[in-house]
């Protein structure tokens, strides 16, 4: 079974809104023990959203955000897989009638 880990490459705060921002994307680790890594994404979020949605836990964010990660990293993988498999087929065009 693979192993997931969600890898922060960058962190901060934007010092005109004050948003922490995070830098991150999803490293799977294959059964062989190969790695994929997935695409880079920046997440952030204020002040007053993270004491809302998350109780002032930073932990807990960063949990939703892997959460969000790992779906998206799961979806795009499924469509590699599937798009791949078209290298050098020919599709027919069906004309609007």
């Amino acid at each position: 079974m693979p192993k997931f880990q969600l890898v922060v490459t960058s962190s901060g705060i934007n010092g005109t809104t004050g948003h922490h921002t995070i830098v991150c994307h999803i490293k799977e680790t294959c059964d062989d023990g190969s790695v994929v890594n997935g695409i880079p994404e920046v997440f952030g979020i204020e002040a007053v959203a993270l004491a809302r949605k998350h109780y002032n836990n930073p932990a807990d964010w960063r949990k939703w955000v892997a959460e969000q990660m790992l779906d998206r990293h799961k979806t795009r993988s499924l469509a590699h897989a599937e798009i791949s498999l078209w290298h050098g087929q020919e599709f027919d065009i069906d004309e609007p009638s």
